[in-house]
């Protein structure tokens, strides 16, 4: 983790390690103090970026640092026969619930818990919508978000072509919305509202108690291809 200082021209005055190989993504956890690291686990080399160099050896983790001085205060990681489920991406929510997203490297037949929920102090929990749902995901979650009261969980599968979501308080799958290559997702508006984006083109607004979806028009999207994430600044 690279540590610049905005004051002074992002001058780079620190670097962290983050516990673990491939790092994706990082947030910040609710007390402001803490950061949570999604660590990939992939060994790669700058000529071959996209390249799996050791599959058996993947070592994927969810790791917390201080973020004042980089002390790793605790990193997670699932059992052993689980070890080709590569950890990306993140939603943390106000009560410092994390859930993580992960891509299955080899393609396992069976269907794989690709949606993973933690505390601190805790072991990790997979999140389980049932072994169809998952098989709709095709092994491969793109991005995560939670909606504005955090109860509806949003996974993207550009792979599947499918966005599921998940209940937070009933625990089952609360529907699901297909979308080809889609991947990008954020919370929008009112409760259960996500944006979501295509790689083909295309932004919409979903609406998931209704299961309505409303495409965006707006002349800046015209002709537009989005790449894997999306943020959505609050009004």
């Amino acid at each position: 983790i690279g540590v610049y200082d905005t004051g002074d021209g992002w001058r780079r005055v620190a670097e962290f390690d983050t516990g673990g190989m491939d790092p994706h993504e990082m947030q910040l956890m609710p007390d402001g103090e803490t950061l949570v690291v999604a660590n990939g686990g992939i060994l790669t080399h700058p000529d071959y970026p996209q390249e799996n160099l050791d599959p058996a050896g993947m070592d994927p983790s969810l790791a917390y640092l201080d973020r004042r001085d980089g002390r790793l205060i605790s990193i997670h990681r699932l059992a052993p026969e689980l070890r080709q489920l590569s950890f990306h991406h993140l939603a943390v929510a106000r009560d410092g619930t994390v859930f993580v997203v992960l891509q299955d490297a080899i393609r396992r037949a069976e269907a794989a818990p690709l949606i993973v929920s933690h505390r601190q102090g805790a072991a990790l929990e997979p999140v389980d919508p049932g072994e169809g749902e998952l098989r709709r995901l095709r092994g491969y979650c793109g991005s995560v978000a939670l909606d504005g009261r955090e109860r509806i969980l949003a996974t993207t599968s550009p792979r599947g072509g499918v966005v599921l979501f998940w209940d937070r308080e009933t625990r089952q799958v609360a529907g699901g919305l297909e979308l080809a290559d889609v991947c990008g997702v954020a919370p929008a508006g009112p409760a259960g509202v996500f944006v979501v984006t295509s790689g083909i083109g295309g932004v919409l607004l979903y609406d998931v108690a209704r299961a309505r979806s409303l495409k965006l028009a707006a002349p800046v999207f015209a002709g537009s291809h989005w790449d894997n994430h999306v943020f959505a600044a609050p009004a």
